[in-house]
């Protein structure tokens, strides 16, 4: 029966640490650091002065949201200077000495510089990510602070002149999610050795840790997958349950579970384990009282560490609108997200995803109901994703870690059935599959962003040798760490194309951009215009990260293109 007691777990423990252990090394990549001071000021690093620091710290203590842009682009028709003042310069320059090449970690640390702590105020203004785990980051920051291997201090000056202390607090956050990768390694393989044994454990470790939508969210500095590893620990307390349902089991579902909604919105899903209770087979007995009990207390766990957003709900509700509505907007409902949902668990988890779907069916089958309800926050995740997912970046697979993780483990047991008793066929098919899920080049990507061998820097190098100084350099977003490779700032233009098209004369000699493959270059308006110089390996590409993105330079078709324009005719961006 499915939920019956599983074996021991201390060995899945032993190797779920090994395994986080022996990433540590790869959790330092894309992180702000002065190595790159000769690309981005071409001369003499700046001092914090040049950065106009304190302006900018006022600027973020406003009740907008954290992850609210403070100074937008008001016009995307023409092409835009975004080095015409030194003011422009500092801004471009500071988000190299502070973000990630991960754009979304940043929001965190906003949030928590918000805060006023000596004056009693905790309020994040970010509430898309839970207190959970804002709390839990600036905890981890202040005890790696207090055991002196994080420098922790109010001044920004400091961070602007040393990027690679402010540097360590995104290495710092990340091994959160790499401590919860282990969590959710240790808890899916108990799951699965509940149901076919400790082979199918072992296995599941293995597949799972295959998966490159795990592995990325295990070297990210975000909330998705400690969300994901706190449902696994409400689905392991709920084969529990089905084992012997008892009050005590029913309150632990609902904290566990209340715990994955206090870290991310998306753990919302966690409440369908609540309100499964209800349907838990319970002879003689009334099923409703323990899901009506498991679901208060999902809800007053969340309230608990989040109640900046109850209070502000009502008591300043544009403060919530400010940031909420600048993630709903990124969201429209639609039936063909469903096709971009089986998109992304193929790339997320390769033919993991095809077997873990086939060995779900037979688990469906052969335990019924129990097998349902196990499932049931991962199906409202895919539910989500369906609805959500149409037209969204490969990126956007970091809301399907768990059920790509869940078809991973039912995919294990669906090997572990099949071959039960033939170890040696177990394991030809288990590390057979390994190469197919595509992990190797994630592997790969992270090893090189963390020791500099990244295509960004490739790319900066080549410009920095090949594009002259004088040129006008064309990007198609705001320069940032994730976006464009590291130039020199302080001496070119650099230049922002408009969204809609505009002449060939209008447009500078040279583009660069980051992209998830050349297939984004293909449909843009200005693609006509330029020839390319200079690509990454196609073969290599890893959309689901932003680790050693592919990065493309371009030149303006046209013998002279390349050194015809400077910024002349071109209207600064703000």
């Amino acid at each position: 029966m499915l939920g019956r007691r599983p074996v021991a777990y201390r060995p899945y423990v032993l190797a779920a640490v090994l395994w986080a252990l022996l990433l540590v090394p790869l959790a330092f990549w894309g992180i702000p650091t002065a190595a790159h001071d000769g690309l981005l000021f071409g001369g003499p690093t700046w001092t914090a002065d040049q950065f106009r620091t304190s302006q900018r710290l006022d600027d973020l203590r406003d009740g907008r949201g954290a992850d609210v842009d403070r100074n937008p682009l008001l016009d995307r028709t023409r092409p835009a200077v975004l080095t015409a003042t030194a003011a422009d310069r500092a801004e471009i320059l500071t988000r190299y000495r502070l973000y990630s090449q991960q754009p979304d970690e940043m929001i965190t640390f906003r949030a928590l510089q918000r805060m006023n702590p000596r004056g009693g105020d905790f309020d994040p203004k970010l509430y898309q990510y839970g207190g959970i785990y804002i709390y839990g980051v600036g905890a981890t920051l202040v005890l790696g602070h207090v055991l002196g291997l994080l420098t922790v201090t109010g001044n920004l000056d400091h961070y602007l002149e040393h990027p690679s202390d402010f540097g360590h607090f995104y290495v710092a956050a990340r091994l959160l999610s790499l401590v919860a990768g282990a969590v959710l390694l240790v808890c899916l393989a108990r799951l699965a050795a509940g149901v076919a044994g400790r082979a199918a454990g072992w296995l599941t470790l293995l597949l799972v840790a295959a998966c490159p939508v795990f592995l990325c969210g295990a070297l990210e500095a975000k909330p998705h997958l400690p969300s994901a590893a706190a449902i696994a620990g409400a689905m392991l307390l709920l084969a529990g349950y089905l084992r012997r349902p008892t009050w005590g089991r029913a309150v632990a579902i609902g904290a566990v579970s209340g715990l994955a909604f206090g870290l991310v919105l998306t753990g919302l899903v966690a409440g369908a384990l609540c309100a499964s209770l209800a349907l838990v087979r319970r002879p003689g007995r009334s099923r409703w009282p323990h899901a009506v009990v498991a679901l208060l207390v999902f809800g007053l766990v969340y309230a608990a560490a989040n109640p900046y957003l109850v209070y502000n709900q009502l008591f300043a509700p544009e403060t919530v609108r400010s940031n909420l509505g600048n993630s709903t907007a990124m969201y429209a409902l639609g039936w063909r997200g469903f096709v971009r949902v089986a998109e992304l668990l193929w790339e997320g988890a390769g033919p993991l995803a095809v077997l873990g779907v086939i060995g779900w069916l037979l688990l469906a089958a052969r335990h019924g109901r129990n097998a349902l309800l196990l499932s049931s926050a991962a199906a409202c995740l895919l539910l989500i994703g369906g609805l959500l997912g149409a037209g969204k970046p490969a990126e956007f697979a970091r809301f399907l870690v768990l059920p790509a993780c869940g078809l991973a483990m039912c995919g294990a047991i669906l090997i572990a059935s099949l071959t039960r008793g033939q170890a040696l066929l177990t394991i030809v098919l288990a590390f057979g599959l390994l190469p197919f899920t595509g992990v190797g080049n994630y592997l790969w990507a992270f090893r090189a962003d963390a020791v500099g061998e990244d295509w960004r820097l490739a790319a900066a190098r080549y410009i920095e040798s090949s594009v002259p100084e004088d040129a006008a350099l064309g990007v198609v977003q705001e320069p940032a760490p994730f976006s464009i490779p590291p130039l020199d700032f302080t001496h070119r233009a650099v230049v922002l194309l408009p969204e809609t098209p505009v002449a060939a004369e209008e447009l500078p000699g040279w583009l660069v951009l980051t992209a998830d493959g050349p297939e984004m270059l293909a449909d843009a308006w200005w693609r006509e215009h330029y020839e390319l110089v200079f690509a990454t390996n196609d073969a290599r590409l890893t959309p689901i990260t932003w680790a050693n993105k592919a990065a493309y330079l371009l030149r303006k078709r046209g013998s002279e293109g390349a050194r015809e324009r400077g910024s002349e005719g071109m209207h600064p961006a703000r």
